[in-house]
């Protein structure tokens, strides 16, 4: 739940920030900010309010833990508190990070994070007393050195991260709006996800739960990917709205899902060809349905590719309300009619093929909702990005289609396995640049290419 809070907020944190400025308004952005700080500060202590009351009920009266380590488990519970407050406070700091497209910044510190964990981590064989609360303290002045690299590098960088106590009723009203809307949409995608961890367990075991989950790693790791090159895109696509660049927004929207389409396509496409000898040579013993869920998950990934920058573009508006009620109460509708089909008796594999469906719905939905809102027309949408995606998706699948015909898969040849791997990434990228790119769009890329190696 708090991840769900800290996410909601600092979404609404990069909204407001990014929206400002594109306009270049300094007071409001420095105003926008510690109204952010203000509720973050608010957030953080009835964290702590609630997690000293009822976490510490839960410790004592709940929770199976050896007597003698009681204390240990009182401790850990501590710093772990003051290591969620530290984080909560961070976001802010995070938002204007990434609003400021300083994302070398961003994955610096991130990465510091991460070594700094593990090198102080490596002590830990070597300390005589407690270990567990040795570790929670780790974790704990870690966030905090980490919370004071962010504040400085943003009051170093940008003047509106100076923070003084501000009261401004309007902007606190429209961004916890926002953050109401948008965690409401949030609920609902764990919503769907956990409901169908209930449905899997209920009616298909606990093995086939476990096949979904290894499908989720390896959809995970590919989306990872793409989302990285999103994230890039999604400030500019606020700011060119907020100064009503409508073409300009318009173009980045199709630009962005396009070319996400089609790097899911490149490394998704391979996978789903070959997930069988993959799973085989990864896991030595594959759960049963593991590689159709991998497929079915992966189908719907490539659906799911074009929500970001939709979803982008509606947040940059702030009239989010219809799209969120929309988009949420279809998606929960995955539940019952999920519950519907493995209740008539089909496979577990229908659960993804409902899912898959209401992916498409929900896309839809999004045409529909959104390109009004932010002046741009249906048909656009369609003409210059889904006819061009769909054009490129079955081209696609004519090398891989021809080399199962003319080369079957063999179980256990590796050689093949990576033959097709490398030859279907490559007549993917091939049809990705000659028949899914514009002339123009071939332009930039040759252009990207030559300056890369030109750099070498």
């Amino acid at each position: 739940m708090l991840n769900f809070v800290n996410t909601t907020m600092s979404n609404a944190t990069m909204r407001f920030i990014t929206f400002e400025e594109g306009k270049g308004n300094l007071h409001k952005l420095n105003t926008v900010f510690c109204t952010s700080m203000n509720i973050h500060i608010v957030i953080a202590i009835l964290t702590f309010l609630l997690l000293n009351s009822l976490g510490l009920w839960f410790l004592y009266n709940k929770m199976v833990i050896d007597p003698t380590r009681m204390n240990a488990a009182f401790w850990v519970l501590q710093f772990s508190i003051l290591t969620c407050i530290v984080n909560i406070v961070s976001v802010p700091y995070n938002a204007c990070i990434i609003a400021h497209e300083k994302m070398g910044a961003f994955a610096f510190i991130t990465m510091l994070q991460q070594v700094v964990t593990l090198g102080l981590g490596l002590f830990l064989p070597f300390y005589c007393g407690d270990r567990l609360i040795l570790y929670a303290v780790i974790l704990m002045l870690v966030q905090i050195l980490i919370r004071i690299i962010y504040g400085k590098y943003c009051k170093h960088k940008f003047t509106e991260t100076s923070y003084h106590f501000i009261w401004d009723k309007k902007t606190t009203k429209e961004m916890t709006k926002f953050a109401g809307w948008t965690l409401n949409g949030n609920i609902a995608w764990v919503g769907y996800t956990q409901g169908l961890n209930v449905l899997m367990n209920m009616f298909c075991g606990t093995a086939v739960n476990a096949a979904r989950g290894i499908a989720f790693t390896v959809q995970q790791k590919i989306i990872d990917f793409c989302n990285n090159f999103q994230v890039a895109v999604d400030p500019q696509i606020t700011k060119t709205y907020s100064v009503e660049e409508y073409d300009k927004m318009h173009n980045l929207i199709i630009m962005s899902s396009k070319f996400s389409f089609y790097l899911m396509l490149v490394l998704s496409l391979p996978i789903f060809v070959e997930i069988d000898e993959i799973l085989r040579l990864w896991l030595k013993i594959v759960p049963e349905h593991t590689a159709n869920f991998v497929r079915l998950i992966l189908c719907c990934s490539v659906i799911d590719i074009f929500r970001n920058p939709m979803n982008t573009s509606i947040h940059a508006t702030g009239d989010i309300k219809v799209f969120q009620i929309w988009e949420a109460t279809t998606l929960l509708l995955i539940v019952p009619l999920a519950y519907l089909a493995l209740k008539l008796g089909y496979p577990a594999e229908s659960v993804f093929v409902v899912q898959l469906i209401v992916f498409i719905i929900v896309q839809a939905e999004r045409i529909f909702i959104v390109c009004p809102r932010i002046k741009m027309k249906k048909i656009l949408y369609v003409r210059r990005l889904l006819l061009p995606s769909v054009k490129v998706l079955f081209t696609a699948l004519i090398v891989p289609a021809s080399l199962i015909i003319v080369w079957p898969i063999q179980p256990d040849n590796y050689i093949q396995l990576l033959t097709y791997l490398v030859l279907i990434a490559i007549s993917t990228s091939s049809v990705v640049y000659f028949v899914g790119l514009a002339q123009n769009e071939k332009e930039k890329v040759k252009l990207i290419v030559k300056n890369k190696i030109g750099r070498k």
